[in-house]
Formats: C-alpha cells, sequence, structure tokens
C-alpha cells in the first residue's frame, strides 16, 4: 500500500492539488479537479505487485523535477570554465518529466490533470484514447 506521502507527490507530478476531496460543485460552480475522484480511486485498486513498480516511476519524476529546479542555476550562464550549456536543459528536462508523468498515469490509469503549462511539455501520444491529460481550469 502506499503511504500518504507518496500519494502526495503523485498528485504532485500528476497536477493535482493536495487539498482534501471536496464535492464536485462548490458555490453553483465546478471545482477546477473534477476528475480527481479517478485518482483517489486508483490508490485503493493499486495490486501489490505493481506498487514498485509505481514506486519506481515516482522516483523517476522526483530526479526529473529536481533536475529541473537544479538546472535554474545554470541559467544565467551559458559558458563554465571552458563547457558550453545547453541553451534548450530546461525544454528538456521538462520534456523527460513529462514522459514520466504520463508513464506515472498509465500506471494508475488515471488522466494527467494537466495545464498549459505542462501540456507543451506531454508526449504527442498522451492526447489519444488511451490513459490522456484532461484539460482543468484555474
Amino acid at each position: 500500500m502506499l503511504s500518504e506521502e507518496e500519494k502526495a507527490r503523485i498528485r504532485y507530478h500528476l497536477e493535482y492539488p493536495n487539498l482534501a476531496m471536496q464535492p464536485s460543485m462548490s458555490i453553483g460552480a465546478p471545482l477546477p479537479t473534477p476528475f480527481s475522484y479517478m485518482l483517489q480511486q486508483a490508490f485503493n485498486m493499486i495490486l501489490p505487485a505493481g506498487e514498485e513498480i509505481i514506486r519506481r516511476v515516482l522516483t523517476e519524476c522526483d530526479k526529473c523535477d529536481q533536475e529541473i529546479s537544479d538546472a535554474r542555476v545554470r541559467l544565467k550562464a551559458s559558458k563554465a570554465e571552458g563547457i558550453e550549456m545547453r541553451e534548450d536543459e530546461i525544454d528538456q528536462l521538462r520534456r523527460e518529466y513529462g514522459w514520466w508523468a504520463v508513464r506515472l498515469a498509465r500506471q494508475l490509469g488515471s488522466p494527467i490533470a494537466w495545464s498549459a503549462e505542462i501540456a507543451h511539455f506531454l508526449p504527442s501520444q498522451t492526447r489519444g484514447p488511451n490513459v490522456g491529460a484532461i484539460g482543468v481550469r484555474h
């Protein structure tokens, strides 16, 4: 069984807020994460044999997220001691991050609650009929 901390990290990587479950309507207006119930249900249906796979993919998402954060420091320099920096490093890391997030979503059978910021970096196959990204208003 996944820990609450692991579930919180999964929600983070799949673009769901780490908030208590709420009804689908609030003050007559839809909430910004109408598909979060799918992810919550997935947490309760994970096969014991699949937990380690999910943890491995989750770790890869964590690593990519940290690498993006670390790369921000290098934005100020284009060269360091004769080494030229990749201009598209962060974009490439974000694409890699999107690839792992899609794998995580597919392991859970849950869509990514993408925003305009992440949609650009998700692989194009996420727009297909399998597991994709669900647009969410923020």
